[in-house]
């Protein structure tokens, strides 16, 4: 059972990491933080739907939220407004973000800025873009 990549490439994921440096990890209620989140995303245009296939793992460092989802949830919602998003009163710095496979933190040449416009990677796509690659319908 084996996939071509171009039909793996249909099911995007992408992943944005947000940090809230004013917030203790350890002082924050876990299930409120992640659901204030979540209605902030949908406030700035993520599809309500679509909100249920986005995973949120908080960890520590003040309180880091990895957001890890369809491609789509994050072409709805552009960097600006997630730069200037805001959970109990502190406003989130976006630290990491790219397309699974594509890890910033890997800091490989071949690797293009998801939030960047100037992709000249023809399999690469920026998560923040409408434009999709290869839209085929089978």
């Amino acid at each position: 059972s084996h996939v071509a990549p171009k039909e793996a490439a249909q099911a995007v994921e992408a992943f944005v990491e947000l940090t809230f440096k004013e917030l203790k990890f350890h002082e924050v209620d876990k299930h409120s933080f992640e659901a204030e989140l979540r209605s902030r995303l949908v406030q700035m245009g993520a599809d309500q739907k679509e909100m249920s296939k986005l995973s949120v793992r908080l960890r520590e460092g003040s309180v880091i939220a990895e957001l890890h989802g369809p491609h789509n949830i994050f072409q709805q919602v552009q960097k600006k407004e997630l730069a200037s998003i805001e959970v109990m009163g502190c406003q989130a710095l976006v630290t990491r973000g790219g397309i699974k496979g594509h890890d910033v933190a890997e800091a490989r040449e071949d690797y293009c800025d998801p939030f960047s416009s100037g992709v000249d990677h023809e399999d690469y796509r920026d998560p923040f873009s409408s434009r999709m690659h290869r839209e085929e319908h089978s």
